[in-house]
């Protein structure tokens, strides 16, 4: 120590002030190193929490979209790729239901998941007890075939817009023979798209990826099935498959009978 450097002369010098001096930046020197060297740790330690954390949070990020991707996975695999969806009432034929069930043995015996689902409007009588027995005379049971019933007061409660549609029916003699001939229908024969998403909401977890919807009164003449796999290519990824959407004419029966919020979003347009 002193007497070492001491012993160096021309090197630390032999005075005892410079040596004083000397010693005090050291220890002034040694201190900021040790103080510089404390900030450094904290820092790291700080950095290497905000790394963990962020692995952290990456990893899991990762486990929700492996699981969502799982079961989205597992959705696409046992939902059905297609439904098929007749509306009935309490007018429609034992002719038109026996037709329906043909198409809906056909297409049991198609190659991939086809549901089948019939959505009956029972406000003005019961058609599911006909076609229950129907369904039994063709060795059909109820869990082949989706059976759903609905009444007017349903659509009411679950879109209350229905009444807006009510008031705005045109009060002509064209209007008043489509409710009440050949048999008296509700409005809810007449809505098509609220009818949908009744028997949409009861699938929620089984959605399928696309729905055909026909009406009680069409006929087909060939293979149902051979049809839907005919067409599928040429629908892939369209949102709306109609015969022909065109600007409302001033002379079609249900011109105007539509909610305003229903007119401004297909903006005169009709299939």
């Amino acid at each position: 120590s002193a007497a070492w450097m001491k012993a160096l002369p021309g090197r630390c010098g032999s005075d005892d002030g410079a040596f004083a001096v000397a010693t005090r930046r050291g220890r002034g020197l040694l201190q900021e190193h040790r103080a510089c060297c404390s900030l450094r740790l904290c820092h790291w330690r700080r950095l290497s929490s905000w790394r963990r954390q962020r692995v952290a949070e990456r990893v899991a990020v990762a486990s929700q979209a492996f699981c969502k991707g799982s079961a989205l996975l597992e959705q696409m695999v046992t939902r059905p790729a297609a439904a098929f969806v007749v509306r009935i009432h309490s007018g429609t034929t034992e002719a038109m239901l026996r037709r329906h069930l043909d198409w809906a043995t056909t297409l049991a015996s198609a190659p991939g998941p086809v549901h089948f689902a019939f959505l009956a409007d029972e406000t003005n009588g019961a058609v599911l007890p006909r076609l229950r027995d129907l369904c039994s005379a063709a060795a059909l049971v109820e869990g082949q075939l989706d059976l759903f019933g609905y009444t007017e007061e349903d659509m009411r409660a679950a879109f209350p817009a229905v009444a807006q549609v009510k008031d705005a029916l045109p009060d002509t003699a064209e209007v008043r023979d489509c409710f009440e001939l050949p048999c008296q229908k509700s409005l809810a024969w007449g809505l098509h798209v609220e009818a949908l998403m009744l028997w949409w909401q009861r699938q929620a977890g089984n959605e399928p990826r696309e729905v055909w919807v026909i009406e009680d009164d069409a006929g087909f003449s060939g293979n149902i099935a051979g049809f839907l796999q005919a067409v599928a290519p040429n629908t892939l990824g369209a949102d709306l498959v109609a015969h022909c959407i065109r600007p409302v004419e001033a002379s079609w029966v249900w011109s105007g009978a539509s909610s305003p919020c229903f007119k401004s979003v297909v903006k005169g347009h009709r299939c």
